[in-house]
């Protein structure tokens, strides 16, 4: 998509456009990065309750 529309512009609007498109990239690669962090750390808390309260058999 972005390279069709690139083709209507010039060189500098090109090189501007993909400079962008990297850092929207690397933007959302640190938000996954984030993400799966804090869904781990969330998990992690969830055990150690449910293994802390569980009654013993």
């Amino acid at each position: 998509m972005l390279e069709e529309w690139c083709d209507c512009n010039t060189e500098e609007e090109k090189q501007a456009l993909l400079e962008r498109a990297a850092i929207r990239q690397a933007r959302l690669d640190q938000w996954r990065w984030r993400s799966t962090a804090i869904a781990f750390g969330v998990l992690t808390v969830a055990a150690a309750l449910t293994l802390r309260f569980k009654p013993a058999l």
